[in-house]
């Protein structure tokens, strides 16, 4: 559970989040919405342990941010708006930093499918050890973002962040992987940051 109490952050004399009370139980699914300049971000980056508050108390199982994410390292994920990708293969890309020897083929294959970009790596000529190219240069804007999410969930995190996360897809893609996603409720927290 994430239990946020009095919580205020200023930039300057802006107060980008002012005295914000809230509870966030255990599988719960969050959007954050509003327009730019609205305190979203700035409050994820406090859930996140990114910044620090002016005022107020976040605690995530009981404990501050910082000593929750050391503490349980691949407890979180994090998914940007604009989604690194390194000059590898796909399947690089998804383990990213992790030990490859730890994950099946059959678990990232279900995490493609779940991020509907399975039919697009099958039809790869390496399949999985297919190349993406510098930054990701072979794929969409909308693929890498998939990738990403892949990314995020490999680890089955308790807590996932999705910052924008899906603004570079087509509408029917992005309702597809909502209603994916919308599947976990219950088992990953989840907060979506959207216009």
């Amino acid at each position: 559970m994430i239990s946020i109490t009095g919580l205020s952050k200023s930039f300057g004399d802006v107060k980008a989040v002012d005295h914000i009370s809230l509870e966030i139980l255990d599988g719960e699914f969050l959007t954050l919405l509003g327009p730019s300049g609205s305190g979203k971000t700035t409050l994820v980056d406090l859930i996140l342990g990114i910044q620090d508050p002016v005022r107020g108390e976040i605690l995530i199982s009981g404990i501050e941010p910082r000593l929750c994410f050391s503490k349980y390292p691949l407890a979180v994920s994090y998914v940007p708006q604009d989604v690194e990708i390194v000059n590898g293969s796909v399947k690089h890309n998804i383990l990213l930093g992790l030990d490859e020897t730890k994950f099946k083929d059959i678990q990232i294959w279900n995490l493609l499918e779940r991020v509907k970009l399975s039919e697009l790596v099958t039809n790869l000529p390496q399949k999985l050890e297919s190349q993406v190219g510098e930054s990701g240069a072979k794929l969409s804007g909308g693929q890498r973002q998939r990738l990403g999410i892949a990314r995020a969930l490999i680890t089955q995190p308790k807590l996932l962040v999705l910052d924008e996360a899906t603004s570079a897809l087509d509408s029917e893609t992005e309702l597809a992987i909502t209603e994916s996603l919308t599947a976990l409720k219950g088992e990953i927290t989840i907060l979506v940051i959207a216009h």
